[in-house]
């Protein structure tokens, strides 16, 4: 059920996740300053917010770095 959920989100945000054959948790992939370009588990991801510039993705690196991710498209002014 979560892993419907998360992969629900990511796909209404524009994120595209990697989805395993043997139906393990999907992967997002990240840029780490420390590592580079990584994939991390969805079990990393420590939260996704709305802002006017877009969705802040909070992750936890393999090696300990939590950064963001900026994703998706901006907010539409109100009418």
């Amino acid at each position: 059920m979560a892993q419907r959920l998360f992969q629900a989100k990511c796909q209404s945000i524009g994120i595209q996740t990697k989805k395993s054959f043997r139906k393990e948790p999907d992967m997002l992939g990240v840029d780490c300053p420390t590592c580079g370009p990584v994939l991390v588990w969805e079990s990393r991801l420590q939260g996704m917010d709305n802002t006017a510039a877009g969705i802040l993705v909070r992750f936890r690196c393999y090696c300990g770095h939590e950064g963001t991710m900026l994703t998706g498209r901006r907010r539409r002014p109100e009418a």
